[in-house]
Protein backbone atom coordinates (compact mmCIF):
# COMPACT_ATOMS: atom_id res chain seq x y z
CA UNK A 1 0.00 0.00 0.00
CA UNK A 2 1.20 3.71 -0.98
CA UNK A 3 2.56 5.15 2.34
CA UNK A 4 -0.23 7.71 3.13
CA UNK A 5 0.35 11.57 4.06
CA UNK A 6 -1.39 14.17 6.06
CA UNK A 7 -2.61 15.81 3.45
CA UNK A 8 -4.04 12.53 0.76
CA UNK A 9 -5.65 9.56 1.23
CA UNK A 10 -4.37 6.34 -0.67
CA UNK A 11 -7.03 3.68 -2.18
CA UNK A 12 -4.79 0.27 -1.88
CA UNK A 13 -2.12 0.94 -4.50
CA UNK A 14 -4.37 2.28 -6.81
CA UNK A 15 -5.17 6.05 -6.26
CA UNK A 16 -4.52 9.05 -4.20
CA UNK A 17 -7.49 11.63 -3.30
CA UNK A 18 -6.90 14.44 -1.90
CA UNK A 19 -9.27 17.58 -0.21
CA UNK A 20 -8.79 20.65 -1.69
CA UNK A 21 -10.64 23.41 0.06
CA UNK A 22 -11.80 26.64 -1.39
CA UNK A 23 -14.83 29.24 -0.86
CA UNK A 24 -18.57 28.90 -1.30
CA UNK A 25 -18.51 29.48 -5.33
CA UNK A 26 -20.49 32.90 -5.74
CA UNK A 27 -23.44 31.41 -7.73
CA UNK A 28 -23.93 28.47 -5.55
CA UNK A 29 -22.80 26.03 -7.63
CA UNK A 30 -19.14 25.51 -9.62
CA UNK A 31 -19.64 26.79 -13.20
CA UNK A 32 -15.85 26.21 -13.78
CA UNK A 33 -13.13 24.83 -12.57
CA UNK A 34 -11.23 26.26 -8.98
CA UNK A 35 -8.39 26.95 -7.88
CA UNK A 36 -7.34 25.37 -4.33
CA UNK A 37 -6.92 27.26 -0.91
CA UNK A 38 -4.76 23.93 -0.13
CA UNK A 39 -5.33 20.84 1.12
CA UNK A 40 -7.35 19.90 3.76
CA UNK A 41 -5.80 17.44 6.50
CA UNK A 42 -7.12 13.77 6.62
CA UNK A 43 -7.35 12.09 9.93
CA UNK A 44 -8.94 8.90 12.27
CA UNK A 45 -11.50 9.32 14.08
CA UNK A 46 -11.65 6.83 17.41
CA UNK A 47 -12.73 3.84 15.48
CA UNK A 48 -10.04 4.58 12.35
CA UNK A 49 -12.15 6.23 10.16
CA UNK A 50 -10.79 8.46 7.78
CA UNK A 51 -12.27 12.10 8.56
CA UNK A 52 -11.52 16.09 6.53
CA UNK A 53 -13.18 19.14 8.72
CA UNK A 54 -14.73 21.36 6.63
CA UNK A 55 -16.45 24.73 8.02
CA UNK A 56 -19.53 25.30 7.38
CA UNK A 57 -18.65 28.48 4.69
CA UNK A 58 -16.13 26.84 2.43
CA UNK A 59 -16.45 23.99 0.26
CA UNK A 60 -14.32 21.21 -1.56
CA UNK A 61 -13.25 19.21 -4.54
CA UNK A 62 -11.27 16.23 -4.78
CA UNK A 63 -7.79 16.27 -6.62
CA UNK A 64 -7.26 12.41 -8.00
CA UNK A 65 -4.40 11.09 -8.85
CA UNK A 66 -3.75 7.38 -10.05
CA UNK A 67 -0.52 5.31 -8.39
CA UNK A 68 0.41 3.18 -11.15
CA UNK A 69 -0.17 5.31 -15.08
CA UNK A 70 0.41 2.34 -16.66
CA UNK A 71 -3.06 0.97 -14.75
CA UNK A 72 -6.16 2.63 -15.47
CA UNK A 73 -8.90 3.02 -12.94
CA UNK A 74 -12.60 3.65 -12.68
CA UNK A 75 -13.73 5.29 -9.80
CA UNK A 76 -17.14 5.30 -8.20
CA UNK A 77 -18.11 8.32 -6.02
CA UNK A 78 -21.07 8.66 -3.95
CA UNK A 79 -22.01 11.13 -1.13
CA UNK A 80 -24.47 10.38 1.43
CA UNK A 81 -26.05 13.34 2.50
CA UNK A 82 -27.36 15.04 6.03
CA UNK A 83 -30.95 13.59 5.28
CA UNK A 84 -29.32 10.08 4.48
CA UNK A 85 -29.73 10.61 0.85
CA UNK A 86 -27.27 7.92 -1.32
CA UNK A 87 -26.25 10.14 -4.65
CA UNK A 88 -23.78 9.22 -7.39
CA UNK A 89 -21.87 12.38 -7.36
CA UNK A 90 -21.04 11.69 -11.19
CA UNK A 91 -24.64 11.64 -12.45
CA UNK A 92 -26.30 13.62 -9.24
CA UNK A 93 -28.94 10.68 -9.46
CA UNK A 94 -29.62 7.95 -6.47
CA UNK A 95 -27.31 5.41 -7.74
CA UNK A 96 -28.61 1.91 -9.85
CA UNK A 97 -28.28 -1.31 -9.55
CA UNK A 98 -24.40 -2.15 -9.01
CA UNK A 99 -24.26 -3.90 -12.82
CA UNK A 100 -25.62 -0.37 -14.32
CA UNK A 101 -23.52 1.51 -11.92
CA UNK A 102 -21.21 4.81 -14.06
CA UNK A 103 -17.75 5.87 -13.16
CA UNK A 104 -14.82 8.04 -13.62
CA UNK A 105 -12.21 6.69 -15.23
CA UNK A 106 -8.68 7.72 -14.65
CA UNK A 107 -5.66 7.29 -16.68
CA UNK A 108 -3.60 10.68 -15.33
CA UNK A 109 -4.31 13.28 -12.46
CA UNK A 110 -7.72 14.46 -12.62
CA UNK A 111 -10.46 16.57 -10.11
CA UNK A 112 -14.06 16.13 -9.21
CA UNK A 113 -15.61 19.47 -8.39
CA UNK A 114 -18.34 18.03 -6.82
CA UNK A 115 -21.79 16.91 -7.80
CA UNK A 116 -23.40 16.76 -10.86
CA UNK A 117 -26.45 19.47 -10.93
CA UNK A 118 -29.64 18.63 -12.96
CA UNK A 119 -29.11 22.65 -14.48
CA UNK A 120 -25.52 22.03 -15.13
CA UNK A 121 -22.35 22.25 -13.25
CA UNK A 122 -21.72 20.67 -10.00
CA UNK A 123 -23.11 20.81 -6.30
CA UNK A 124 -19.95 21.59 -3.96
CA UNK A 125 -18.67 19.48 -1.64
CA UNK A 126 -20.20 21.83 1.30
CA UNK A 127 -21.13 20.37 4.60
CA UNK A 128 -23.63 23.15 5.06
CA UNK A 129 -26.30 23.18 2.40
CA UNK A 130 -27.25 26.38 0.77
CA UNK A 131 -29.29 27.24 -2.22
CA UNK A 132 -30.51 23.96 -3.03
CA UNK A 133 -26.99 22.10 -2.52
CA UNK A 134 -27.27 19.04 -1.01
CA UNK A 135 -25.75 18.81 2.55
CA UNK A 136 -22.56 15.99 2.34
CA UNK A 137 -21.36 13.96 5.57
CA UNK A 138 -19.60 11.00 3.96
CA UNK A 139 -18.11 10.44 0.47
CA UNK A 140 -18.14 6.43 -0.14
CA UNK A 141 -15.25 5.91 -3.33
CA UNK A 142 -14.66 2.72 -4.65
CA UNK A 143 -11.36 2.16 -7.14
CA UNK A 144 -11.38 -0.76 -9.34
CA UNK A 145 -8.56 -1.16 -11.49
CA UNK A 146 -8.65 -2.24 -15.48
CA UNK A 147 -7.82 -5.92 -16.62
CA UNK A 148 -5.97 -3.95 -19.93
CA UNK A 149 -3.96 -1.27 -19.80
CA UNK A 150 -5.33 0.71 -22.42
CA UNK A 151 -9.12 0.19 -21.83
CA UNK A 152 -11.31 1.36 -24.29
CA UNK A 153 -14.15 2.46 -22.31
CA UNK A 154 -17.96 2.07 -23.11
CA UNK A 155 -20.58 4.49 -23.06
CA UNK A 156 -18.01 7.37 -23.01
CA UNK A 157 -19.79 10.52 -21.63
CA UNK A 158 -18.92 14.08 -20.92
CA UNK A 159 -20.21 15.99 -18.26
CA UNK A 160 -22.03 17.47 -16.50
CA UNK A 161 -24.43 14.92 -17.46
CA UNK A 162 -28.20 17.13 -17.25
CA UNK A 163 -28.27 19.38 -20.50
CA UNK A 164 -32.20 20.27 -22.00
CA UNK A 165 -34.24 17.35 -23.08
CA UNK A 166 -31.47 15.19 -21.20
CA UNK A 167 -29.00 14.97 -23.55
CA UNK A 168 -25.25 15.59 -22.60
CA UNK A 169 -23.39 18.99 -22.35
CA UNK A 170 -20.28 19.29 -24.96
CA UNK A 171 -19.82 23.05 -23.81
CA UNK A 172 -19.08 22.28 -20.25
CA UNK A 173 -15.17 23.41 -19.10
CA UNK A 174 -15.18 20.07 -17.74
CA UNK A 175 -13.79 17.09 -19.25
CA UNK A 176 -14.61 13.54 -17.62
CA UNK A 177 -14.67 10.45 -18.95
CA UNK A 178 -17.62 8.00 -17.70
CA UNK A 179 -18.03 4.07 -18.32
CA UNK A 180 -19.89 1.63 -16.71
CA UNK A 181 -18.33 -0.26 -14.32
CA UNK A 182 -18.70 -3.67 -16.24
CA UNK A 183 -16.99 -6.75 -15.13
CA UNK A 184 -15.95 -7.51 -17.92
CA UNK A 185 -13.33 -4.23 -18.45
CA UNK A 186 -12.82 -3.89 -14.69
CA UNK A 187 -11.79 -6.24 -12.01
CA UNK A 188 -14.48 -5.75 -9.63
CA UNK A 189 -13.81 -8.22 -7.38
CA UNK A 190 -9.77 -5.99 -6.61
CA UNK A 191 -11.90 -3.46 -6.10
CA UNK A 192 -11.13 -1.01 -3.32
CA UNK A 193 -13.30 1.39 -1.00
CA UNK A 194 -12.96 4.08 1.47
CA UNK A 195 -15.13 5.88 3.73
CA UNK A 196 -14.73 9.76 4.44
CA UNK A 197 -16.48 11.71 7.02
CA UNK A 198 -16.95 15.61 6.41
CA UNK A 199 -16.72 16.84 10.35
CA UNK A 200 -16.89 20.37 11.53
CA UNK A 201 -13.43 21.38 13.22
CA UNK A 202 -14.14 20.73 16.61
CA UNK A 203 -15.26 16.92 15.88
CA UNK A 204 -11.76 16.69 14.20
CA UNK A 205 -9.55 18.34 17.04
CA UNK A 206 -11.13 15.65 19.50
CA UNK A 207 -10.79 12.97 17.37
CA UNK A 208 -7.49 13.43 16.49
CA UNK A 209 -6.03 15.26 19.07
CA UNK A 210 -5.22 17.77 16.00
CA UNK A 211 -5.55 21.48 15.05
CA UNK A 212 -8.07 22.09 12.50
CA UNK A 213 -6.80 24.16 9.67
CA UNK A 214 -7.28 27.84 10.45
CA UNK A 215 -10.52 28.82 8.41
CA UNK A 216 -10.13 30.80 4.87
CA UNK A 217 -8.05 33.58 4.38
CA UNK A 218 -9.24 34.77 0.73
CA UNK A 219 -6.01 36.16 -0.13
CA UNK A 220 -4.99 32.50 0.35
CA UNK A 221 -5.58 30.64 -2.96
CA UNK A 222 -2.69 28.50 -4.43
CA UNK A 223 -0.39 30.96 -6.68
CA UNK A 224 0.46 28.15 -9.04
CA UNK A 225 -0.77 25.26 -11.50
CA UNK A 226 -3.88 23.94 -10.60
CA UNK A 227 -4.29 21.40 -7.94
CA UNK A 228 -3.77 18.54 -8.69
Amino acid sequence: MAPTTPYDLPVGGLLRISFQRCPVPSAGYVEAPRSSWGALPVGEDHEGRPIVPLYDDETMWLGLEPIRASVPVILRISVETSSGLILNALTGATPPLPTHEVGMVLQAMSSLEGIARAGGGWWPFARAARGGSPSVTELRLTAVPSRRRTPRPKAKLTLPLHAAEGRPRTDSPFRITLARMDPRQWEMDRGITVQVQLVAPRTYMSSTGQPPPEPLDPESTYGGWRLP
